[in-house]
Formats: C-alpha cells, structure tokens, sequence
C-alpha cells in the first residue's frame, strides 16, 4: 500500500486515519490573496476537482483553477 500511495497521481478515497504521510496536505498558495492548493505531504500530487465531481491527485498546475480551495 505505501509504495502505491507514492504515486502522485491517483483517486482519493476515505481511509480510518493512521498518521500515515499520504494522509496529510500541505497548503500552497500559486499567488498573492489567492485561493490555495492542497499538496499531499505523501506523494507531492495536488488535490483536483474532476469533472464528474470526484477528486484525484495530480501533477500540481499553479494555474489550474480546479486545483485552488478555500478553506474556512
């Protein structure tokens, strides 16, 4: 499992937390006063908004408007 989770590309499902570095996000901020990107700590893919509504991670795109997330 760990060495699948090293991929930065793949589709994100919920899991039980166990501390694991796949399972913790860094925030990126691509501008000034922008929304930001979530980084997975365990694979460096960016969260992204699919299409069809699901999320995956991917490459990280500073200029891909599905890739930004406000938080709070």
């Amino acid at each position: 499992m760990e060495q699948e989770a090293a991929r930065p590309r793949g589709d994100v499902y919920p899991q039980p937390c166990n501390g694991g570095s796949y399972q913790k996000w860094r925030t990126v901020q691509p501008a000034a006063r922008s929304a930001v990107m979530l980084q997975s700590v365990g694979t460096g893919g960016c969260l992204q908004q699919q299409d069809n509504g699901y999320y995956r991670t991917v490459a990280c795109d500073r200029n891909a408007q599905n890739q930004r997330f406000t938080i709070g």
